[in-house]
């Protein structure tokens, strides 16, 4: 049976699953913690819930598959990883883009003002999209690293002209510091349809 050496809290399992009648003799005084435990093994053994069919993992082969389907994202269009990480990684429908920083393709940071420093991380987002077959309208969750959050007005409208319909989510954090020097980071993550 799948529930076999299954160590998970009783309780927990017992909600879960949620046989029908399992909490009624819960409550009432004449059950012994022998005959409960009974109950409760025999409500296991007997399988999930009818209709929950989603629990087997024999019925979510498909699932499992894709999840495993894993590739590296690169670009020389963007700047090298600055660390042992790649640029991006497809995962399934997903794709996860690392933090960029205003680096040009060379490697080099791009000097100036938020606003330019913003342009450059958003360029380079948009070439590892563009090498993965994406662009910035399939991009659905984004997190802003800035060191300075009086920079956030000037970043926010750059930001905005690059998602001018229906934006991503997004989180925006104040941080102590970036490598290289950088105001901002911004990572990704897409959706391929």
């Amino acid at each position: 049976m799948a529930y076999k050496g299954l160590i998970v809290p009783l309780v927990v399992l017992v909600a879960y699953l949620n046989p029908p009648g399992i909490f009624n003799f819960c409550t009432n005084p004449q059950f012994s913690c022998a005959l409960q435990s009974v109950i409760v093994t025999q409500a296991l053994a007997a399988g999930p819930a009818s209709g929950r069919s989603d629990l087997n993992p024999k019925n979510n082969r498909k699932g499992a598959a894709m999840s495993k389907e894993r590739k590296v994202i690169s670009s020389d269009k963007a700047p090298p990883a600055v660390g042992p990480y790649s640029q991006g990684v497809q995962a399934g429908h997903f794709l996860f883009l690392s933090g960029q920083i205003p680096l040009n393709a060379a490697g080099e940071l791009q000097q100036g003002d938020i606003v330019v420093q913003t342009v450059q991380v958003l360029e380079n987002i948009k070439a590892l999209l563009a090498e993965a077959g994406l662009s910035l309208a399939d991009v659905v969750k984004t997190t802003v690293f800035l060191t300075d959050l009086a920079n956030f007005a000037e970043m926010n409208r750059v930001y905005a002209e690059y998602f001018p319909q229906a934006p991503p989510a997004r989180s925006t954090i104040q941080v102590a510091a970036l490598p290289k020097g950088a105001d901002i980071e911004i990572e990704v993550i897409a959706f391929r349809k």
